[in-house]
């Protein structure tokens, strides 16, 4: 497994998570897995281990442009040096190391999944139509060279298709969910006010300002509402402000980021998404595990798993007036009703998102029998 991120990081990331999950559920089910990332400048050893897994990160110069470039030429070489250790390289982020990785699979015969998760390589990235400089044309050379293209979403499929890929070697595969994490026993409770949550970066592409400014045109300073906002990030302190300045502080809160989300799932009576843009957002996915209806915006994926009326509510991203007319329907909904659109939720994660689910898809690609996890012998993955 290859990732160009921190590993692990504080509050799980989306690519960071769901590599974490699935690496361990591989290694529990018999297949050996070996992680690829970056050594980042607070790293203390070469070679470290995470959740029992074997973890490399990559050492490389604190030189701006040389360092990255020294990083792939390690990578490239470990990859060659250790060829038969392997069968597939699964690498996750279409970036410079996935790229790497693509190439060398190929010229080494081994099978490589490229896993496009979406904001990274649809804003600026691989995936962005507008972007033509002579590195990035590059890199979506590079992309060819792999096996087979794990998509997470339809949008992202269509990207990947415009952008000269074969139709036939892209796989639209969700991230996957632990369902029974999220099987939150959630009991009325008429003493709570009505509670939605927010779970996510505070960051300009979650778009948590259009949704605080939204909720505080949706509803009255004294209305009997909560909005519990669960994340970090570098908008923290003008929305805390914002919060501030119009009185809404009882109303609005920001939690930070919480090791574990499901506490305050359990206090939720719906969630929102209110991204500018998506790859397909874990936190949607936990959500409506959670049997939570989610308001969110047209984006990627959250179109493939919010049907408007049925088990969410949909808006168009940075529409602040949609979202405030939105959150005052899904305000003035039946309780019966959403929690009607809460277990229609539920059951579509349980059908399409759900980890055993998942990793039998990427077995196929992997080509493995899923079946046989628990009694082959060990083998190894990176």
């Amino acid at each position: 497994m290859v990732l160009e991120s921190n590993y692990p990081t504080e509050g799980g990331g989306g690519a960071e998570g769901q590599l974490r999950t699935l690496s361990r559920w591989l290694s529990a089910h018999g297949i050996g897995v070996h992680i690829v990332v970056p050594m980042r400048e607070w790293d203390t050893r070469e070679n470290d281990e995470v959740d029992g897994v074997p973890v490399w990160r990559v050492p490389y110069p604190r030189v701006r442009k040389l360092g990255g470039l020294v990083m792939l030429w390690r990578m490239a070489l470990w990859l060659w040096r250790t060829r038969r250790d392997y069968e597939v390289i699964h690498a996750h982020i279409a970036h410079n190391m996935a790229l790497v990785a693509a190439l060398a699979g190929r010229l080494l015969g081994k099978t490589v999944i490229v896993k496009i998760t979406g904001s990274l390589e649809i804003a600026t990235g691989v995936l962005d139509p507008a972007v033509r400089r002579p590195d990035v044309i590059l890199r979506r050379w590079l992309l060819r060279c792999a096996s087979w293209y794990q998509a997470t979403s339809s949008e992202i499929r269509g990207r990947l298709i415009d952008a000269g890929v074969d139709a036939a070697r892209i796989h639209v595969i969700p991230n996957a969910v632990d369902v029974k994490r999220f099987d939150i026993d959630r009991q009325p409770d008429e003493t709570r006010p009505l509670t939605a949550v927010y779970v996510g970066r505070l960051s300009e592409e979650k778009a948590p300002d259009v949704m605080i400014t939204a909720w505080m045109r949706a509803f009255p300073a004294d209305a009997r509402v909560r909005l519990l906002c669960v994340g970090e990030g570098a908008m923290r302190s003008p929305l805390q402000k914002a919060i501030d300045e119009h009185g809404r502080g009882e109303q609005i809160r920001l939690l930070g980021a919480q090791d574990d989300v499901r506490p305050w799932l359990a206090q939720a009576d719906f969630a929102i998404l209110p991204s500018h843009y998506e790859g397909l957002s874990n936190a949607l996915l936990e959500a409506m595990a959670a049997g939570l209806p989610m308001l969110g915006t047209r984006v990627s994926g959250t179109v493939d798993f919010v049907e408007h009326g049925r088990d969410g509510w949909l808006v168009e991203p940075g529409d602040i007036d949609g979202m405030a007319a939105m959150l005052r329907e899904a305000a003035a909904t039946p309780p019966e009703r959403r929690r009607e659109m809460g277990e229609a939720a539920r059951k579509k994660i349980m059908a399409r998102a759900r980890l055993d689910a998942v990793v039998e898809q990427l077995a196929r690609l992997y080509e493995i029998d899923a079946r046989m996890f628990r009694t082959m012998p060990q083998g190894r993955f990176v």
